[in-house]
């Protein structure tokens, strides 16, 4: 008889520590932390020049529990100086599996650069933020600072000219009123190191008034000397930041010195989801996803717009009725609009699984009500436990993104 209260017990306290891991995995506002799968794991991780932390964790995992808000807290503070990332064992088993993860938590440190990816180390640190930091930190600190400081004309001149590699290499400069490049657009720079793309810092204001900066921080993503593309976003946080060069450094014919929020070309147009491979190439890093009747032409006119208006974002249109719409209005806990005309509206993360919502779209200005909070990092985001499945038949002849 006595191994019945033993059991109850153990099932009640499995129990327990789920609840509390799920409460404290979807409390925070806060999207530092990112939360890793199989479908994006190598993409972000392996296939990056970027270093990481990656916590493998379980969510009956005590001691997981207990390294929750230290986790969260050093990620928060780095503000993705160092990416860090979470593993769900449970949801990933082969990922558990392919790195020999026998105990919970186990935590891998994955350094700089492709090439380094192949073997990481665990981390042997004490698991509290201030430790998790200094080990990032210290990641950070062992690369080679890939920006190039600029302190004379001569030496900006030089570094604006064109290139071996040609005129289609991208130049990415920081103008700042700190004496020496930050962390932040250190680690930016090593991200971008398989691409084309040279960054400098530049912390003299002698220069602002030939580039038009009224202030700084200001960041310009350069085609060339003189035509230039100036980041007008409200928020310098590394996505933001990493976004507005990878939606530019592949446009090549851009017309110079126009805010991106004002420029409209064709190539700001809204694909429509109807598969699962298009899905997951439109949304795998960030997605705006409209909820549309197709046969509504006021609806789709104002997902154009949107669009238009945010040139930076993928915009996606999902059509009433069909499998994608009935699979992601489940998995975003959206209902249909009681609003007459108006339609619902998600911003997804996919690298993430983080989404948020708005429902009752009827115009732009309902949209951008979504849009700019999340710009501007005030908008609470809810997360997923893994990749959304649409359904739907493959394309065979779906295009690659390019970046």
């Amino acid at each position: 008889m006595a191994s019945r209260p033993s059991l109850f017990l153990l099932v009640a306290s499995s129990v327990l520590a789920l609840t509390l891991f799920s409460i404290a995995a979807s409390a925070s506002s806060d999207d530092s932390v990112i939360e890793l799968t199989q479908y994006n794991f190598d993409r972000l991780v392996t296939n990056s020049d970027a270093p990481w932390i990656v916590a493998f964790v379980a969510p009956w995992c005590g001691h997981c529990q207990r390294l929750h808000p230290e986790y969260d807290k050093a990620a928060k503070s780095l503000g993705g100086v160092v990416n860090m990332g979470r593993i769900n064992c449970d949801n990933e088993k082969e990922l558990a599996q392919r790195y020999g993860i026998k105990g919970f938590p186990t935590i891998k440190i994955f350094p700089a650069f492709k090439s380094s990816k192949q073997s990481p180390e665990d981390y042997q640190g004490a698991r509290e933020s201030g430790s998790l930091v200094s080990t990032a930190l210290s990641l950070l600190n062992g690369v080679r600072d890939p920006v190039k400081k600029i302190e004379t004309e001569e030496e900006l001149t030089q570094f604006l000219a064109p290139t071996e590699e040609g005129e289609n290499m991208s130049k990415v400069v920081l103008f700042s009123s700190k004496s020496a490049n930050p962390n932040l657009f250190k680690s930016i720079a090593i991200e971008f190191t398989s691409k084309k793309v040279n960054f400098a810092f530049v912390g003299d204001d002698k220069f602002l008034d030939k580039f038009g900066i009224d202030k700084t921080p200001a960041v310009l993503l350069f085609k060339n000397a003189e035509d230039f593309i100036k980041y007008d976003g409200t928020s310098l946080k590394k996505t933001s930041l990493v976004q507005f060069i990878e939606s530019n450094i592949e446009k090549g014919d851009r017309t110079p010195v126009a805010p991106p929020k004002k420029k409209k070309t064709s190539s700001h147009s809204v694909t429509v989801i109807e598969d699962q491979d298009t899905f997951s190439k439109k949304c795998e890093k960030m997605c705006v996803i409209g909820f549309v009747d197709a046969q509504n032409d006021a609806q789709v006119s104002t997902l154009k717009q949107v669009a238009e208006k945010y040139p930076e974002n993928v915009v996606v249109q999902v059509n009433a009725g069909s499998s994608a719409s009935s699979a992601l209005k489940t998995l975003f806990n959206l209902e249909d609009s009681n609003i007459e005309g108006g339609f619902d509206m998600a911003v997804f993360r996919g690298h993430k699984l983080k989404f948020a919502t708005k429902q009752g779209v009827k115009n732009v200005s309902d949209a951008s009500i979504l849009l700019d909070r999340v710009i501007g990092g005030d908008q609470t985001f809810h997360t997923l436990k893994e990749f959304p499945q649409i359904g739907g038949e493959s394309s065979n002849t779906a295009t690659k993104d390019e970046l």
